[in-house]
């Protein structure tokens, strides 16, 4: 199918035709977590309840996702099981402005704060460990997705293990929820769908 058609109309637009074309191509809700959301969108939140919640937890929440929660749905379609709505989303936030991904070398870092961690239930180790990233939605299991919410990396999304073993740290999908969210139903239209966590293909009988 050709979507290039699509390619001049704004993201929240843009979004609602693709879930629309994905839904037709998986009538069935084949693809994984697709029957948790049936391509459907919750209602919307307003500007105000997307503020207050920045304000109650000192953050600034990307553009992109903003706009999916007040002109989208507050929720619904998505990765996987779906995007959560405003009221489930969840972040741990300190005063540092790094996240983990803001180190050159994070994955020793993460390994190190790891280690310290188990070795003293230390609550101030926890937070260096996921500041700053807001969940967005899961994969499953103890697999969420997190849109970054800090430093140099703000506005990507990366997919992090709550297990939190020493050498599987949280890791970057996307350079914004935008392409991110676009590119998967994209590839459930095309029937070509890989990304992590997304462990079915699109039926098409």
């Amino acid at each position: 199918m050709d979507l290039s058609k699509y390619d001049n109309l704004d993201f929240p637009e843009h979004l609602k035709k693709l879930v629309s074309l994905a839904g037709k191509a998986d009538k069935k809700c084949k693809v994984f977590g697709s029957e948790k959301y049936k391509y459907k969108f919750n209602p919307t939140v307003s500007l105000t309840d997307v503020h207050e919640f920045e304000e109650k937890h000192k953050i600034k929440i990307p553009d992109s996702l903003v706009r999916y929660l007040t002109e989208i749905g507050n929720g619904g379609a998505g990765v996987d099981y779906g995007i959560y709505s405003l009221e489930k989303m969840r972040i741990t936030n300190s005063d540092s402005e790094k996240t983990i991904f803001d180190y050159e070398n994070y994955e020793e870092v993460w390994k190190n704060l790891i280690t310290e961690y188990d070795n003293t239930d230390n609550e101030d180790t926890y937070e260096q460990l996921i500041n700053g990233l807001l969940v967005i939605g899961t994969a499953g299991c103890t697999l969420d997705y997190v849109l970054v919410c800090k430093g140099k990396h703000y506005g990507k999304v990366a997919i992090a293990d709550w297990n939190m073993f020493e050498d599987n740290p949280p890791h970057i999908l996307s350079d914004s929820f935008e392409s991110w969210i676009e590119t998967y139903f994209i590839k459930i239209i095309q029937g070509n769908l890989t990304d992590w966590g997304s462990f079915k293909t699109v039926n098409k009988d």
